[in-house]
């Protein structure tokens, strides 16, 4: 039987591990759908956390010295009164002063609209023409006919808004182009737009280093600045589409060299943030305008003139800081451009490969039938090292390799590998599990699929109590009824009694007709004489329990006796290699089957044998009823009668009574002093109709017509 049942287990398992493999493979690969883009607000977040990790707190204020914001702060503001009732002239002397101080490339994070002062553009648009150095800023609007906003219908031919023919690169497509002052824009060196697109979130990660407007690519704000700053024209942009702009001969340190921007599938480039606000040197409006810095600060240096003003309503949310005013993005954009310090972002392809190679080792692990606690750790240690990885590829190789995915893949796949395994290994135990329990208990069959080598061909040795069970006179109640209400009935009646059985740990042997057959401590080692016992009076409480709910009346009336034995027999798989029995063989089984019918000869409902009651004694209350020679025994048997529980029930004093009078007379009984045991017997019979005191009462009628030659107090049961 063992080898059977190895042998089917390993045939079911084999077959299905492939099968359940190629299944979780499979559905571990819908963890792919994370590549949409609806994914990426969480990614976005793990980017967040890298660059706070590795600069929030970490780099000193105005450390970056080659690029200088002239803010437009509090400061000047206060000294020289609100900011949209300034003069061009302020401007005006701010461009005059940092031409003489040598400032390299300047540019305005300012949209210069009609003003009131308008009269005084032409001393700006003097000054700005005159340092050919500036780099002015315009906006893109979108279309919005319900309010009245329309698309340009002629191009606006303005020098310094260059653009580039567009030969298939993506970008995003704009209606409106507002410069806002045509003269003062028309003034400036060279010109970009100053738009930002931020994520889903509001967080600005990345920028479109062009706009789409008329056909034609308008650069960005920052990349013309970077243009001006390394000496590029328009012919030295060469672009990759979704893949890289490569700035060619730009002049870095007196060296010539290509830059290459990475770009992401919509030609963005992820912005490399430095640090928190004033990372890079930041001074007043005021004081430039009063001409009161230094030419070394600005000489061949890249200027920036923007506000940190909350109310010019230009503070953007970035990954290091919430709010961080837009010129100081813009500062970090060209200082990404100008170092060539960009962050490489793997790319999806490679993302998609990570995981499926991720979901594979999983997949195999898992489906290995390694312990559950050491796959739980292995996925844990992978997931946690992962991490690491890329917090580690971040801060020290400048690569941004994706977190969210992949390790939702490993997750993913383990619960679906692990799902699937546990499920068809459930599905192939129930399979021989229902194949075996064609033949032996559920109890049986589920220990056996536990640990098959505990189960020995052709069984064991062991002590366990044995119980039968026997509707009183049941072949006359068949008689009196149709088949379909008997086998309603006894369907019923099995079933409450075998869930007793197996509520108390029993093995149910098997049916034979209305009869029970049941043991206990096997397979499973438990107190099986107490529980022997218990599941005894379990059952009359239940069949009591059952009679108002039995829907004919000739069944209600039903009674049944139950015999229990403790002894040592074989028990163990009996029959042939096709056909077996879990089951139980021995003198013991047959003296559990005789108790159960001395029930009728003495009246009583419960038999137990010495054996049995000499292990639960303290537990139950019993009555010793005979010491009988039986047929195929030696010694004599001794035969108790089981009451109730003793812990359970207060006993009546009545009862206590009854039992004491009865064991005197027993007792005298057991003398040989039939006389007077019979006189005691005979109280009890009429007093209590107890069935047990007239069967002893007519057998010391016997004893007195014909007295033994030799009396040791043992009956000798005749025939079976």
């Amino acid at each position: 039987m063992k080898n059977t049942l190895i042998l089917l287990k390993d045939v079911i398992m084999n077959k299905t591990k492939m099968k359940v493999l190629a299944l979780s493979i499979l559905i571990s690969m819908l963890s792919l759908i994370t590549v949409i883009s609806f994914f990426d607000r969480f990614e976005n977040q793990f980017t967040d956390l890298k660059f706070k990790g590795k600069y929030y707190g970490k780099v000193r204020e105005n450390s970056i010295k080659e690029i200088v914001i002239v803010d437009i702060d509090s400061r000047s503001v206060s000294k020289l009164g609100k900011y949209f009732e300034w003069p061009r002239t302020f401007l005006a002397e701010t461009v005059k002063n940092l031409a003489k101080k040598q400032a390299k490339v300047v540019g305005f994070d300012l949209l210069f609209d009609q003003s009131r002062f308008a009269d005084q553009d032409s001393i700006l648009c003097e000054n700005i023409s005159n340092a050919n150095n500036v780099v002015a800023g315009y906006n893109f609007q979108a279309e919005d006919r319900y309010n009245f906003i329309y698309a340009d219908t002629v191009d606006t031919e303005i020098l310094s808004i260059f653009n580039f023919e567009n030969n298939g690169f993506y970008a995003e497509k704009e209606d409106i182009l507002d410069y806002g002052s045509k003269n003062i824009i028309r003034s400036a060196n060279s010109s970009g737009h100053l738009g930002i697109t931020s994520d889903d979130d509001g967080v600005f990660r990345r920028i479109s280093l062009f706009r789409e407007y008329e056909g034609n690519l308008y650069p960005s704000f920052a990349l013309v600045m970077c243009m001006k700053y390394l000496g590029l024209e328009k012919d030295d942009i060469v672009f990759n589409d979704k893949e890289s702009l490569i700035l060619k001969n730009a002049q870095v340190d007196s060296v010539k060299q290509d830059i290459v921007i990475p770009l992401d599938s919509k030609n963005r480039m992820l912005i490399h943030y430095k640090g928190t606000w004033k990372t890079y040197r930041t001074v007043s409006f005021y004081d430039i305008m009063k001409n009161r810095l230094g030419k070394k600060t600005f000489k061949n240096n890249i200027v920036l003139l923007g506000s940190s003003l909350r109310g010019l309503m230009d503070l953007r949310s970035t990954p290091i800081q919430k709010q961080l005013p837009g010129v100081e993005v813009h500062a970090n954009i060209i200082n990404t451009i100008i170092k060539n310090d960009f962050i490489t972002e793997i790319g999806l392809l490679y993302i998609v490969l990570i995981m499926l190679f991720l979901s594979l080792i999983v997949n195999l692990l898992v489906s290995s039938r390694l312990h559950m606690i050491f796959s739980t750790i292995f996925v844990i240690l992978a997931s946690i090292t992962y991490y690491k990885l890329s917090f580690y590829l971040f801060n020290n190789e400048n690569i941004l390799l994706d977190i969210t995915r992949p390790i939702y893949s490993i997750i993913f796949s383990f619960l679906i590998t692990y799902t699937i395994s546990y499920y068809n290994e459930n599905k192939s135990k129930k399979f021989i599990k229902s194949t075996l329990g064609r033949y032996v208990p559920d109890v049986v069959s589920k220990e056996m699929l536990k640990n098959p080598d505990l189960m020995k061909v052709g069984g064991v040795k062991k002590e366990i109590t044995m119980m039968f069970s026997d509707i009183r006179g049941f072949t006359s109640y068949s008689e009196k009824t149709d088949p379909k209400t008997l086998v309603e009935f006894l369907n019923h009646y099995l079933k409450e009694m075998t869930k007793v059985v197996k509520l108390n740990q029993g093995t149910l042997d098997k049916y034979m007709g209305d009869a029970v057959i049941c043991f206990f401590g096997a397979p499973l080692d438990c107190d099986h004489p107490k529980l022997a016992c218990k599941s005894a009076l379990n059952m009359l409480e239940n069949l009591d329990n059952m009679r108002p709910h039995i829907k004919d009346e000739i069944f209600r009336d039903i009674e049944i006796g139950l015999g229990i034995n403790t002894d040592v027999v074989t028990v163990g798989n009996i029959g042939s290699d096709e056909l077996f029995d879990y089951t139980a063989i021995g003198d013991g089984m047959n003296l559990a089957s005789r108790l159960e019918g001395l029930n009728k000869y003495y009246g009583t409902k419960i038999l137990t044998s010495g054996t049995t009651y000499e292990y639960v004694k303290d537990d139950f209350i019993f009555r010793e009823v005979d010491l009988v020679s039986v047929k195929g025994k030696v010694k004599p048997v001794r035969i108790y009668e089981l009451i109730d529980f003793k812990d359970k029930k207060v006993i009546s004093d009545e009862v206590w009574k009854k039992l004491n009078v009865y064991n005197k007379g027993l007792k005298l009984y057991r003398d040989g002093k039939f006389s007077e045991a019979k006189s005691v017997f005979a109280e009890l019979a009429e007093k209590y109709k107890d069935k047990t005191s007239e069967l002893l009462v007519y057998r010391c009628e016997q004893m007195i017509a014909d007295p033994p030659v030799e009396w040791n107090g043992v009956w000798k049961m005749e025939g079976k």
